[in-house]
């Protein structure tokens, strides 16, 4: 079960009695307290402080882990990382926990980008690799002397919704030729005709329809062929003559149609008798798949790396371009960024589940605890 809103605010309020106790060489508190503290999840902890003067508010530290940690564990040790050891800043002081704000974010949803604007603003993260240009001989720069044409960027109008590249594969319309039905002819040989004339045999009665072929005859393998019925009339049976009564065909006729209604009744009855279930048999709903940074990544040497956290790209008022190029540039990279560069970054996004306090709180908190500040 997710951590509920008040679960994450009071993970802020532990870090912050963490950071407490280290800048007052007091007694770490316990997590056994918080919500979930056995809960898993990749995380990060920010510290932001409020300007003495401007009132404004800018990053003090902010550390993480993309590995599953135990929250109650992995809380506690990256409060004291992100305040101590983010290399980018100096040590955070005592002086300075009165105008401190700290902030919780857990990663989730963690998913392959299909290409670099394969996320939102605001509501992904991201997290990048791709080889170092100098380590793998990457063409790195578009004017270089017998370099191919530089690919042209991709644009967001190019993406459907499902951040796929959009492209456009229609085709001339193609007109499907109609096969029409030939007439199967029946010859025969015409009498005083040569031996290779023939001519199309009409039938003069409705008794001609039911008479087998002449031996000489040419039919169609695929036409099937109605010989008449068998008569009850013994003098027609000595003789060999065809059956001219219509009365006769009429009365067969009927006879194979109540026989032939008789069975098609009689099929309908026993499917009637086999019992089908109440409900459908539904195959079981799959899972959906859970990845882990390291599930979603391309391991080997030489490759660099860096992230943003969800609100970094729209408190900055980047574009996504512009927001990669960054990236690349906090990975490491200081030379020419290039449209094949981007095409060849790998993006992973994810989503956050967020929580902060800032000091005023803390302190009313730990009054209401009984604790002093």
């Amino acid at each position: 079960m997710a951590p509920t809103n008040e679960d994450l605010r009071l993970y802020a309020l532990y870090c912050f009695d963490v950071l407490h106790s280290r800048l007052t060489s007091s007694t770490s508190p316990s997590p056994r307290s918080l919500p979930g503290y056995k809960d898993e999840y990749p995380l990060f902890v920010t510290w932001n402080i409020t300007s003495s003067t401007s009132r404004s508010v800018r990053l003090r530290g902010c550390i993480g882990n993309f590995e599953k940690l135990r929250l109650g564990d992995g809380l506690a040790e990256y409060a004291i990382i992100s305040a101590f050891k983010d290399r980018r800043f100096n040590p955070i002081t005592s002086r300075e926990l009165s105008r401190l704000e700290c902030g919780i974010s857990l990663l989730t949803k963690f998913e392959p980008a299909s290409n670099y604007l394969d996320w939102t603003i605001g509501v992904h993260g991201i997290y990048i690799s791709f080889p170092n240009p100098e380590l793998r001989g990457y063409p790195v720069s578009s004017t270089s002397e017998g370099e191919e044409e530089e690919d042209d960027p991709i644009s967001e109008n190019d993406l459907t919704s499902e951040g796929e590249i959009e492209v456009d594969d229609t085709e001339e319309e193609t007109t499907i030729p109609v096969l029409m039905p030939t007439v199967l002819e029946k010859q025969v040989d015409t009498p005083g005709s040569g031996s290779g004339s023939s001519s199309t045999a009409t039938p003069s009665s409705s008794s001609d329809l039911f008479s087998p072929p002449d031996a000489g005859s040419t039919t169609s393998l695929n036409t099937p062929t109605l010989t008449r019925p068998p008569s009850t009339d013994s003098s027609s049976r000595a003789s060999g003559s065809k059956v001219k009564s219509p009365s006769l065909l009429r009365s067969h006729l009927s006879s194979l149609l109540k026989s032939q209604s008789h069975k098609t009744q009689t099929q309908t009855q026993s499917q009637s008798k086999v019992k089908s279930p109440s409900t459908p048999v539904l195959p079981p709903p799959q899972e959906e798949k859970e990845y882990s940074l390291s599930d979603l990544l391309p391991h080997g040497y030489g490759n660099l790396s860096a992230t943003y956290l969800p609100d970094v790209a729209k408190e900055q008022e980047w574009t996504k371009i512009e927001t990669l190029d960054s990236l690349m540039r906090k990975a490491g990279w200081d030379g020419e960024i290039t449209e094949r560069m981007r095409r060849g970054v790998k993006v992973v996004r994810y989503q956050c589940l967020k929580g902060g306090v800032a000091y005023g709180e803390w302190k009313r908190w730990r009054g209401e605890m009984g604790k002093s500040v």
